[in-house]
Parts: structure tokens; C-alpha cells; sequence
């Protein structure tokens, strides 16, 4: 279109409005025009010599551009992935220093002595650019599983004991039961209805158990946890488990002593441990024998579920029928409410069919409106109709108006 490869030259100029590609062609091409290009000379620096300027917007090289980033994102994201999983073929990255703290190799200096956690051997720390850092054994290296055990164990001693020295605390979340008692859920009581729901509950484990040992042998218990959560001032205490191969035991969850167990897979998931919050929703975290007290409030906090719930409003006509009104519970006046003509809209045929009688004996008392309700033949209400025993088919209520075998209960 523009000519051989040799008579196109491109130079890309960037006018007011847009990018514009400058062609240098002997051949008359399409002349793509702009009134914002007016000014570019009729002079090409590209080949030094009059030409013609053919300007074209660079739709093209906008394209060139999108793929270019999303190939640099392509690489960047598999870059990525392969350091993580680099990251992960390194067995060791925690040490003790010289002062008996655990390490982490990122924080590792070259000329501080480490030694390793799980057989206590010297450990050099390696924190060339090329590969990932890691400390290496100076000699055989030592079981993983037990490198893993020791190290998470000691995470969470000392995240505790820090937590406890600069106090900090160490957040436990737990669900707790919050049971409503207001006026509303005092009114549906009788008819089974419960205004409840769980909310998140926060402990500070720091303001409950102000020692920690490792594996400190309870004597209470005959038991030996990974670490040992103890109040000086009574007998509270919690374990701390680490499974990375074994779980918990039924005997020691069986003792009632609260339990939490942390799954460590990896030394990944050791991080968990240093963070100091630890939810009950975290796949890796296992709790066994906690029981928070229930708590009672006496209105519900934000929209009360009671006020969606249908009541059926009932009542006597003069001429002696049975009238029925749907009212969701939050358009009821608390002083309107009457549980002689209230109730919940779904009730058992029984329960419905014993509430009626029981209201028609407060709205009639005088007996001035035979009803098939009120008849001991009359049984199984279901929307206004009974089955009569005695004439053994379904009737309307109010066929005991006109009923010779009519008897009141």
C-alpha cells in the first residue's frame, strides 16, 4: 500500500491530539488528515530530502503497544510464580541467632552464628541475589518435620511473650450466641419464635493467661502441650498444639482444657503464628472446648428480624364471622399487640384450631354465634372449613347455625 520496505520509512511524531506515524513514500498514498498536524514541516529527517507526509493515527501502534505490556505482564507474572515456587523448593528459612530468637533469613546477617531449630546444628545463612535466601546446614541436614514442629512452637512462644512484655495482644476470635429479649421477642415467646444470631467475639488471650512454657507439663491433667497458657491467679489455662503430622489427641480434647491446634504444613504458615490474631474461620486453626457465655441483649442491634415476621390478626364480626389480617410484626404497635387475637401466621392446624376457640371464647361469651370451632364434632380447621364427625364430610364453619347435631364442647 505504502510502497517497498526500502521507500517506507516511519517515524512516529506525537501531535497535540494524537500519535501519527510519518511515511516517506515516492508513490501517492491515502493522506489521513489533521487539523492539528498543519504545522509539521515538508521536510523528512528521516531521509533527509523533500518527501511526501502521509499521517496516519497509530491505531496499529497503540495495538503493538497493548501486547507488548501484556506480554511484560505474562512474564511478569510467571517470573513471579517461579521465585514463589523457588521460594518454596528451600527447606530452611528460619534459624536461632546467638541470642536463642528465631530468625527469619530475610533478616539474617552474614556474620551472625544461626543454628538450626529442629536438631540445634550450625546453620549458614546464604543470601546471594541468583537463589532464593536460606540457611544451610553446615552438615547433614535434619528432619523437616521436626525443623517444622520446633520452629512453629517457638513462633508462637515468642510472639506470646513479646505480646506479654510490651503488651500487645494476642486476639482470639470465637462465634458467640446473641439471644434478643426485647418486647418483641417476649410477644412471640409462647408461639417457639427465637430472636437470635452470632456475631464475632475478640479475646485477648494476653489479659486471660499471663504465663506461657513450653511444653510444660500440667499436672492437673497429666498432660504435656506444645506450649502451656497459664493465670497465675487461678486455674485457667489453655494448650497450644502444633500438628504437622499428628492431630490432637481425643484424650487431651476429652480433658475439657480449651484447645487450639494450628495445621502446620509449611514454613509458610508460620507467619500465622507470628501475626497474633487468629480466627476461628482460618481453615489451619482448630479449636476444641471453648464455649463462650451467651450473650443477652434487650433490643437487637441494627434491623430486628422479628419485624419481617407475618402475624395473623383475627377478629368477630357483628354478624358473627371470622375475619383475618397478615401484619408483619414491625407495623404492630407493642401496646396493640394481644396474643389473644395474635399469633404467627404459620401454626400447626392444632395449635391454630385451639387459639381460635380460645379467642371466640373471649370475643363471644354469650355463646351468640354457633360455630362448627365451638362443636365437639367440629375437628381439623383448615382455612375455614371443619370436618364434621358426625355427618362424616368437610363443612363450613358456620354450617353449625343451621346444624341440628350441633353440641358445644
Amino acid at each position: 500500500m505504502f510502497g517497498t520496505e526500502q521507500q517506507l520509512k516511519k517515524r512516529v511524531k506525537k501531535s497535540k491530539n494524537f500519535f501519527v506515524i510519518a511515511f516517506s513514500d515516492s508513490e501517492k498514498a491515502p493522506r489521513a488528515s489533521s487539523k492539528n498536524n498543519s504545522h509539521l514541516a515538508p521536510f523528512c529527517s528521516l531521509c533527509t530530502s523533500q518527501c511526501s507526509y502521509h499521517f496516519v493515527h497509530v491505531k496499529l501502534l497503540k495495538a503493538k503497544i497493548y501486547w507488548l505490556l501484556a506480554v511484560l505482564s505474562i512474564v511478569f507474572t510467571e517470573l513471579t510464580n517461579f521465585m514463589d515456587e523457588k521460594e518454596d523448593s528451600v527447606q530452611y528459612r528460619y534459624a536461632y541467632n546467638s541470642r536463642g530468637n528465631l530468625t527469619h533469613v530475610n533478616d539474617a546477617k552474614r556474620l551472625e552464628r544461626y543454628s538450626c531449630p529442629g536438631c540445634e546444628g550450625d546453620l549458614i545463612p546464604i543470601l546471594g541475589q541468583i537463589k532464593a535466601k536460606h540457611f544451610r546446614h553446615h552438615y547433614d541436614s535434619c528432619s523437616y518435620e521436626t525443623y517444622i514442629h520446633k520452629c512453629a512452637k517457638n513462633a508462637f512462644l515468642n510472639t506470646y511473650r513479646r505480646a506479654l512484655t510490651e503488651n500487645e495482644p494476642i486476639t482470639l476470635e470465637l462465634n458467640r450466641l446473641v439471644v434478643c429479649d426485647g418486647h418483641k421477642a417476649k410477644l412471640l415467646d409462647d408461639f417457639g419464635f427465637k430472636c437470635e444470631k452470632v456475631t464475632l467475639a475478640r479475646y485477648d488471650l494476653v489479659r486471660i493467661f499471663d504465663k506461657a512454657e513450653l511444653e510444660k507439663f500440667d499436672n492437673v491433667t497429666g498432660f504435656t502441650p506444645d506450649v502451656l497458657l497459664q493465670d497465675s491467679k487461678s486455674e485457667r489455662r489453655c494448650f497450644i498444639e502444633i500438628c504437622v503430622t499428628h492431630p490432637c489427641s481425643q484424650e487431651k480434647i476429652a480433658s475439657g482444657i480449651p484447645i487450639i491446634e494450628f495445621k502446620i504444613e509449611s514454613e509458610r504458615d508460620i507467619q500465622m503464628l507470628l501475626d497474633g490474631v487468629y480466627r476461628r474461620i482460618d481453615e489451619r486453626i482448630s479449636l476444641y472446648n471453648f464455649s463462650p457465655k451467651i450473650q443477652t441483649r434487650d433490643k437487637c442491634s441494627g434491623t430486628c428480624i422479628a419485624d419481617n415476621t407475618e402475624i395473623s390478626c383475627w377478629t368477630l364480626s357483628e354478624s358473627g364471622r371470622l375475619y383475618e389480617k397478615r401484619v408483619a410484626l414491625g407495623n404492630i404497635e407493642v401496646d396493640d399487640f394481644s396474643s389473644v387475637n395474635m399469633w404467627l401466621k404459620k401454626l400447626p392446624s392444632d395449635a391454630l384450631e385451639a387459639n381460635l376457640q380460645l379467642f371466640l371464647q373471649h370475643a363471644d361469651p354469650e355463646r351468640r354465634y354457633p360455630m362448627c370451632l365451638l362443636c365437639k364434632h367440629g375437628k381439623n380447621w383448615i382455612d375455614g372449613y371443619m370436618e364434621c364427625q358426625k355427618r362424616a364430610k368437610k363443612v363450613a364453619y358456620t354450617e353449625a347455625r343451621r346444624c341440628a347435631d350441633y353440641e358445644l364442647i
